[in-house]
């Protein structure tokens, strides 16, 4: 059995993992082509880093990827990276 602690600090962040954990999805309940939308796949990213989750980094980096097509992502959330 494996136990993984969620200790980030940001509720929004938490329920997204615990979804990506559960649901092999990505919620997103603001627009991502925004610097706020941006910012959290940012976090959510580095979320993943603690438990070497390359899946979610993956799916996230595609959203990204994604998204740069149409829009630029922010400097916020590039530093975050």
């Amino acid at each position: 059995m494996v136990k993984i602690f969620i200790e980030y600090g940001d509720e929004q962040l938490s329920k997204a993992y615990l979804h990506w954990l559960y649901e092999g999805t990505i919620p997103c309940t603001d627009s991502l082509d925004n610097d706020q939308g941006h910012t959290f796949l940012a976090k959510l990213y580095v979320m993943g880093e603690e438990p070497r989750d390359a899946k979610i980094k993956n799916a996230i980096l595609d959203i990204i990827a994604a998204i740069a097509a149409m829009y630029i992502p922010s400097s916020v959330a590039v530093n975050i990276i």
